[in-house]
């Protein structure tokens, strides 16, 4: 399916964006796309994300399929005790936020 967004093929955001500590992306899946791109991000400490600032600072660095659709705001990434981030973690939390 040639519209269809694959987290697997997305990079994580660049780590720059202004405002966040840590960014990862990953896809819910939709009715929709198939699958939605989702951008999750820790705020730096004392700042706040503007999603949709965001999302423009994505669009400029990534294809429309990988751009985020929407951005979740998080504490924190559920990791290994050797702190790879948990993926498979995020994308269930975000499907059952999806429901």
């Amino acid at each position: 399916h040639a519209g269809r967004a694959n987290a697997r093929h997305s990079p994580p955001a660049g780590g720059s964006c202004a405002g966040s500590e840590a960014e990862r992306i990953s896809s819910v899946t939709e009715q929709r796309w198939g699958e939605a791109v989702t951008a999750c991000i820790i705020p730096a400490q004392g700042k706040t994300i503007d999603d949709d600032a965001l999302i423009a600072f994505a669009r400029e660095r990534l294809a429309g399929f990988e751009t985020p659709k929407r951005i979740v705001v998080m504490n924190e990434f559920p990791t290994t005790v050797g702190g790879k981030i948990l993926k498979y973690k995020i994308r269930q939390m975000l499907s059952s936020r999806a429901r």
